[in-house]
């Protein structure tokens, strides 16, 4: 009987270790397409950088980024739009999948590099220029091991599944924003 039991969990352990070897490989197999080297107005591609969003824990426009990310979104496409109006961060840009919203592009923390790239993309949308942006993967965030205090949630609890992103820059039209 014992042996019977044994034999069952190792099979059960083997089964689970190839059903996700599958699954990875699936996922692994899924396209991502390349950015053109050229945007729709003729310019060339400058650089493309990779985001972590912010936001993603908070229901927005009616829209629950934890309910909408999820790792099939691998290479699909997404819609940027330049948030000026946003009272935590004068050039915020949003990010769109299917019309609904999963995050911004971060704001803190992040590198002179990443803030470089956020400011021209915000300068880009809000001249009416095009901005590619591709979804890469999910990443999952656990905050804290801790408690605010006896009313609060334990933070250790408290997790969520964020979005990395890349976006591109392409060279300004003619060298200069559009008026």
């Amino acid at each position: 009987m014992c042996t019977l039991i044994v034999i069952v969990i190792v099979a059960l352990f083997i089964w689970g270790i190839v059903k996700g070897i599958r699954e990875q490989r699936q996922y692994d197999a899924i396209p991502i397409p390349d950015f053109p080297q050229t945007s729709k107005d003729g310019t060339k591609l400058m650089r493309t950088m990779e985001f972590t969003l912010s936001g993603v824990n908070h229901v927005h426009d009616g829209s629950d980024p934890q309910k909408v990310i999820n790792r099939n979104m691998k290479g699909q496409w997404l819609t940027l739009q330049a948030d000026p109006k946003n009272k935590y961060d004068g050039t915020a840009v949003k990010v769109l999948y299917n019309g609904q919203y999963i995050g911004w592009l971060p704001a803190s923390n992040i590198s002179l590099s990443e803030r470089d790239v956020k400011d021209m993309i915000f300068k880009r949308l809000t001249h009416g220029l095009e901005v590619l942006a591709r979804f890469e993967h999910t990443t999952f965030i656990q905050v804290g091991g801790w408690d605010l205090d006896e009313n609060d949630p334990k933070l250790s609890d408290y997790e969520f599944t964020s979005a990395v992103i890349t976006c591109a820059v392409y060279e300004l039209p003619n060298g200069r924003y559009p008026k």
